[in-house]
């Protein structure tokens, strides 16, 4: 037995896949930058379409349900649906592509080590960037608009909610990931799920829609409800987060990440047969 192996079985697994996790992390960060580089290679526009894809499907949107809920403002409705559209879009697509993440990352995963979490994080730290871009895009629209939130502390809570968003988005991509693997009509049972949430979710709802007595439920059940009203308190409305979805968001994180890791652990390493 080589002398590796024996000192690799002396150390707590813990402690060696935090190394291993260390010692690929400049894989992780080409693999995002390989995935933003494919998906803007040769367009004229390059990130600006991360922008203005979902700024004109929001404009649309605003257009067409604006007049149905009979919003009082074109572009004061346009606000809530492209700040709500950008997170949800990070979401659906943490979900969808992730579900591909190891499948992808066949062959690396058959020719070395390399901690199956790499592959994982892949598709929620390329979609923050995407999410960042369009949350810029959103400043620039308000900048314009003379839309601004107002001076205040729940300013502070803006930088915050990034790194919310990708410690909900990584446990909900090793999910998607390990089932992926295992079982291939979840990409089909996804997509119905991920349609039937953007209905039920306060993208283009309103939100005393979802507020009302016979729909409350769904704030608890549904994830995003929480997480894009915190997205939007500090920056379209002007407030602090309440403490209620900051409650029912912390325990959403606490389970997916409970979840996440008990299916790493007993997946393991056998989840390459799977491939």
């Amino acid at each position: 037995m080589a002398y590796v192996n024996i000192r690799e079985r002396q150390v707590p697994f813990a402690v060696r896949y935090i190394s291993d996790l260390l010692a690929y992390r400049h894989l992780a960060w080409n693999l995002v930058g390989s995935d933003l580089r494919a998906r803007f290679r040769r367009s004229y526009l390059g990130v600006l379409w991360a922008v203005i894809q979902p700024l004109a499907f929001s404009l649309t949107i605003a257009l067409v349900w604006g007049s149905l809920f009979q919003a009082q403002s074109y572009w004061s409705f346009a606000i809530y649906v492209f700040s709500g559209m950008i997170v949800w879009e990070y979401f659906a697509s943490v979900v969808s592509v992730s579900q591909d993440a190891l499948i992808n990352a066949e062959g690396y995963l058959k020719q070395t080590r390399v901690p199956f979490f790499i592959f994982q994080m892949r598709t929620p730290l390329t979609s923050m960037v995407i999410f960042l871009l369009g949350a810029v895009g959103l400043a620039i629209l308000m900048l314009s608009l003379q839309s601004l939130p107002s001076w205040g502390e729940h300013l502070l809570l803006i930088p915050l909610f990034p790194v919310i968003l990708v410690f909900f988005g990584i446990p909900v991509a090793t999910i998607m990931s390990i089932a992926g693997t295992q079982f291939r009509d979840i990409k089909y049972i996804s997509q119905i799920l991920i349609q039937a949430l953007f209905f039920v979710s306060p993208v283009m709802l309103g939100r005393e829609v979802l507020d009302r007595p016979e729909l409350n439920f769904l704030s608890f059940v549904n994830p995003l409800i929480p997480l894009i009203n915190m997205f939007r308190d500090p920056v379209v409305n002007g407030q602090l987060w309440d403490k209620t979805e900051v409650l029912t968001l912390s325990f959403w994180l606490a389970g997916l990440w409970v979840v996440s890791i008990a299916m790493a652990v007993r997946a393991g390493r056998k989840l390459i047969f799977a491939l």
